[in-house]
């Protein structure tokens, strides 16, 4: 009995690490040298679709391409890119490529790079 006690205290503890994990609005991670902020979270709820979006915020690659859709680190959920965040930094690169899901650039986007190129898919 203190076996099957034991067990599902372990079960128990590996299911409250596994959940600390989860994103909130507002949260960073990175994904291919480029870091993005969430900016909503929204479940599926009376016939609304979820949405999943987040913000670039900066990259350490020389060619920034920002996809339209990035999944995070732990593989738990799918963003869709829509926006360039304010005071985005990119300090080592010279070229940038934005998908067209881009629906927001706020003020100081692609701070301290040495853009001499900008692109859309």
């Amino acid at each position: 009995m203190k076996k099957i006690k034991f067990l599902l205290f372990v079960l128990l503890a590996l299911l409250y690490v596994s959940n600390a994990n989860a994103l909130i609005v507002n949260d960073t991670f990175t994904r291919d040298g480029n870091t993005y902020r969430v900016t909503k979270m929204d479940e599926a709820h009376d016939g609304i679709p979820q949405t999943y979006n987040v913000a670039f915020v900066s990259s350490t690659n020389t060619t920034v391409n920002i996809p339209a859709t990035v999944a995070d680190p732990h593989n738990q959920y799918t963003f869709n890119v829509t926006a360039i965040a304010n005071n985005s930094t990119v300090p080592n690169a010279t070229s940038v490529t934005m998908p067209n899901t881009i629906v927001r650039i706020e003020a100081n986007a692609f701070k301290g790079g040495n853009i001499t190129s900008a692109s859309s898919t």
